[in-house]
């Protein structure tokens, strides 16, 4: 079966052809695709780099996250966003005078160790996606901000379908998207990313999982 990954996003990537299929010395062929990036730009990506997510883009991404990294760093900490939602998180956890602390503190939800230093929380929010335009959104409410409970998201997808209190039907039956990765055996967060990635249903819900 050849894949086709016409229409596919990848990131900021949107694959819109073929371009070649190369054929290496030990007689592996390797397919190359035609991609938009969303900032205008047009690339060629082999197919094991768009699927591992390596390539995202036609390559701004990176330098855009070179130069928030830069403005993290050097500028006085007070100054930077990624500071505020530090702090923001830290009030909502700990300080019982702030207005959200009885939807947060108050319920048990803490900050994990790692997290309680602001370097580390800049050094993973760098690595894992986050812009200025994302908010970081907990996938599971009960539990509290730690990496694998965190993501960066636009406010309109930490509200749209895809939460875990929403229904979402797959091959005729009907389950939240947290039930359908107790049925899957696949981790909710990445059932999550996919779907926030651009990924259809059906090809969220039936990849397997790279162990």
């Amino acid at each position: 079966m050849v894949l086709d990954l016409i229409g596919e996003r990848f990131g900021r990537l949107l694959v819109t052809g073929k371009d070649r299929v190369d054929t290496r010395p030990n007689g592996q062929r390797v397919t190359f695709w035609q991609c938009k990036c969303d900032c205008g730009n047009d690339v060629v990506v082999c197919t094991g780099s768009l699927r591992s997510g390596n390539t995202q883009s036609c390559g701004c991404l990176q330098k855009e996250r070179a130069s928030l990294a830069n403005r993290v760093y050097k500028e006085p900490a007070y100054k930077t966003r990624l500071y505020r939602i530090w702090i923001g998180m830290k009030n909502r956890c700990y300080n019982e005078k702030h207005t959200s602390y009885q939807n947060y503190g108050g319920k048990g939800i803490t900050i994990c160790q790692e997290w309680l230093d602001l370097d580390a929380f800049c050094e993973w929010a760098l690595n894992n996606g986050y812009s200025d335009e994302l908010t970081i959104h907990r996938l599971d409410n009960e539990v509290g901000y730690c990496p694998s409970n965190c993501v960066w998201a636009t406010y309109e997808t930490q509200n749209n379908a895809y939460s875990r209190n929403i229904f979402v039907e797959y091959n005729g039956d009907v389950h939240t998207l947290k039930e359908w990765s107790d049925i899957l055996a696949i981790p909710y967060k990445t059932l999550y990313c996919r779907i926030q990635r651009g990924w259809s249903i059906e090809r969220a819900f039936a990849e397997e999982v790279k162990r």
